[in-house]
């Protein structure tokens, strides 16, 4: 057939590349560096948790641990809605408070002399009593180093601060009315972090 009469053909779309040509869509770079690909499937929990992390507001790699706080505030409602906490603070002026709930999880109540705002943070009952050996004594370490030091064991009583009322804003975000000797305050919660958002003013009385 001469060449004037042959028909200008459109290549198949769907016809394997030439040994030479390179990759024209993503799947067939995948299966031509299948390195690529193992890589990428393995940010993907890296992606996935630093996602997590940020929308939660807090550190990478303790979204585990900020849902898990978020179900123990949800779990302890009640108890904590009139909990009352005998402050303490030693010399170093570390304040800090606890409420022991019925389910055994106790919430710590913490103010370092230059955060502007408490934090609070629980403590579940299978950390503090957990079935492992190794891990109870770990744990027991931990609370008898915090004493070691004979400085750090005097200790200054404070008045009490207590929870007047609470309600949930939105999902992650508890208002608690407390009182303490300086007059009640509303105080905005993330119970995600447990970090105070903001503490304002508020009327002595116990509705929210």
């Amino acid at each position: 057939m001469n060449a004037e009469h042959q028909e200008n053909k459109a290549p198949d779309a769907h016809a394997p590349e030439s040994k030479g040509e390179a990759p024209r869509r993503w799947w067939q770079w995948l299966l031509i560096y299948p390195g690529l690909a193992i890589a990428i499937l393995g940010a993907v929990p890296t992606y996935m948790e630093a996602f997590k992390s940020y929308s939660l507001g807090v550190p990478f790699g303790r979204s585990f641990d900020a849902r898990e706080q978020n179900r123990l505030w949800q779990e302890n409602f009640e108890c904590v809605q009139t909990a009352t906490f005998s402050t303490i603070t030693n010399k170093k002026k570390v304040e800090i408070g606890s409420k022991v709930c019925e389910s055994g999880d106790v919430l710590l109540r913490g103010k370092r002399a230059e955060w502007d705002q408490p934090q609070l943070r629980w403590v579940s009952w299978s950390e503090l009593a957990p079935s492992d050996d190794k891990k109870r004594g770990a744990l027991l370490d931990i609370f008898a180093s915090a004493y070691a030091d004979a400085e750090d064991r005097t200790l200054l009583a404070q008045a009490p601060v207590s929870v007047l009322c609470q309600r949930w804003v939105r999902p992650g975000q508890l208002l608690q009315r407390i009182g303490t000797p300086t007059g009640c305050f509303d105080q905005l919660i993330n119970t995600y972090n447990g970090w105070v958002l903001s503490s304002r003013r508020a009327p002595c009385a116990p509705n929210c």
